[in-house]
């Protein structure tokens, strides 16, 4: 950017003076106030012109560097807030405790009994899905209101956030890489019967279980 402002302020000193002594290179020099009076307009005009240039591209380069700083801001807040998600995210899931299991080893129970007491009924899906929905809102109420609501708060943020497609992705697989085995196959099973976790797994799919 340094090096076009100095370009187009060269071509705005020389080109007019080349022009002016072109013209005039033949005439004797001035000698009188006047002849450096119109000397000087000439030369004051030319240093205008080169003061406004270089206040358009002084208001550009401002305008620019202004958004690289708005860009550099959203994205240390977007990264503050994500975080801040997963961190929550991994407490819940440490707090949890079943059957003498604790943290993310309760969703190895979970997904053992889910193969169980579902797996028989795939051929017969409405009563699968039954099946699934009786362990989700009876059963592991509890254990599934943190898995689900938390995927379910965390992919809407990253969804929803003016981050590009590709950076939406990467912060989607860093949020998978915080979860275990047990629940990304269990989200994987889920989402056929959960319509409110769907439309964002479909569209960021772990495909570790397709």
């Amino acid at each position: 950017m340094k090096r076009k402002i100095i370009v187009a302020i060269c071509i705005l000193i020389f080109f007019p003076l080349g022009l002016y002594i072109g013209a005039f290179h033949k005439l004797p020099l001035a000698t009188t106030a006047s002849e450096f009076g119109e000397f000087g307009s000439f030369i004051a005009g030319i240093c205008g012109l080169i003061a406004a240039v270089a206040s358009v591209f002084a208001v550009i380069h401002a305008i620019k560097a202004f958004k690289r700083q708005n860009k550099q801001f959203d994205r240390q807040s977007f990264e503050n807030s994500f975080f801040n998600l997963i961190s929550n995210f991994n407490q819940r899931i440490s707090s949890l405790s079943r059957d003498k299991k604790n943290g993310s080893a309760v969703f190895d129970l979970i997904l053992t009994d889910f193969k169980i007491k579902t797996d028989g009924y795939l051929s017969q899906l409405e009563i699968h899905s039954l099946k699934v929905v009786d362990l989700v809102n009876k059963t592991y109420k509890n254990e599934f209101s943190v898995l689900l609501l938390s995927f379910k708060t965390i992919t809407e943020y990253i969804d929803k956030s003016q981050m590009p497609e590709n950076v939406k992705l990467q912060f989607m697989l860093i949020f998978y890489s915080n979860m275990t085995l047990a629940e990304v196959e269990l989200l994987h099973r889920l989402v056929k019967v959960v319509d409110y976790i769907k439309p964002v797994f479909d569209k960021y799919p772990n495909k570790l279980f397709d």
